[in-house]
C-alpha cells in the first residue's frame, strides 16, 4: 500500500498558487480602505477646507531687489558662468581668456583678460578687468 497519491500536487507546488492568492487579497483590503478614507470628509483636507479662503503667500522680491529675495549688495558684482581660452594659430599658449560673468542684475558680461578664475567664482567686474570678491 502506498500512501502517497502519485498525482497529488507537491507542497512546493502549491505554495506559489497560496501566496498569489493571499497576495491579492491584502492588495484588494487596502485598497478598500483606502477608497474608504478618500470618501470620508472628516479626513479629507479638500472637503474640510472653507470655500473663498485663500491665502496667498508675500512675493519673492520687491521691484528693486535681485533673485533670492535680497537687494544687491553691489553694482558691478556677478558670478563667472563659463570661461573660454582664446587662441591664436601657431601659439600653445591661450592669448588671453574670456570669462561670461552674470552679473547680480541678471545682465551678462564678456570681460577678456590674460588670467581667468574659475566658473563659479564670485567677482567684481571694474572696467575691462575682474577681480575676486569673497
Amino acid at each position: 500500500m502506498e500512501s502517497e497519491n502519485p498525482e497529488a500536487p507537491s507542497r512546493r507546488e502549491t505554495l506559489l498558487p497560496t501566496l498569489a492568492v493571499s497576495a491579492v487579497a491584502v492588495v484588494a483590503v487596502a485598497a478598500a480602505v483606502m477608497v474608504k478614507r478618500v470618501d470620508d470628509p472628516a479626513t479629507n483636507a479638500v472637503a474640510s477646507a472653507q470655500p473663498g479662503k485663500v491665502v496667498q503667500a508675500p512675493p519673492l522680491a520687491a521691484p528693486d531687489t535681485r533673485s533670492m529675495g535680497g537687494a544687491s549688495a553691489c553694482k558691478s558684482c556677478g558670478v563667472v558662468q563659463m570661461v573660454v581660452a582664446v587662441n591664436e594659430p601657431g601659439r600653445a599658449q591661450p592669448r588671453a581668456y574670456q570669462m561670461h560673468i552674470r552679473m547680480d542684475d541678471g545682465s551678462t558680461r564678456t570681460i577678456e583678460q590674460r588670467g581667468a578664475l574659475a566658473a563659479g567664482s564670485r567677482v567684481q567686474v571694474e572696467g575691462s578687468s575682474v577681480r575676486p570678491i569673497s
